[in-house]
């Protein structure tokens, strides 16, 4: 079944209002949750193994994945080690095309 487009004047002018920062703030979240989210998938990780690897309880990692999570940067340095890769990595993926600018990265990561 194809989705409807739908197209509404009144949800156009609310979101029309929403500042760029918040709709940045929220593309990021969403992105990081759905990168941890593919790393776990692409390694046959569960949850809840993710989260005994991280002393977490697996509610944690679920909000985690939800994308509503603000992350400190101790758990960013965290989820990046238990990968065996670096909290830049964990933000490079097609959602933040229009945010990150990869240029800004080490060539070695």
């Amino acid at each position: 079944m194809e989705a409807k487009n739908y197209r509404s004047d009144i949800l156009e002018n609310f979101l029309s209002n929403i500042p760029k920062v918040d709709t940045q703030i929220v593309s990021v979240k969403m992105g990081l949750a759905a990168n941890i989210d593919d790393m776990l998938t692409d390694r046959k990780i569960s949850k809840k193994q993710f989260a005994e690897a991280l002393n977490k309880r697996p509610s944690e990692i679920t909000k985690w994945l939800s994308g509503t999570h603000n992350f400190t940067i101790d758990t960013l340095v965290l989820i990046a080690d238990y990968f065996e890769t670096n909290v830049e990595r964990l933000f490079l993926n097609t959602w933040f095309d229009e945010i990150v600018d990869e240029k800004v990265f080490d060539s070695n990561i």
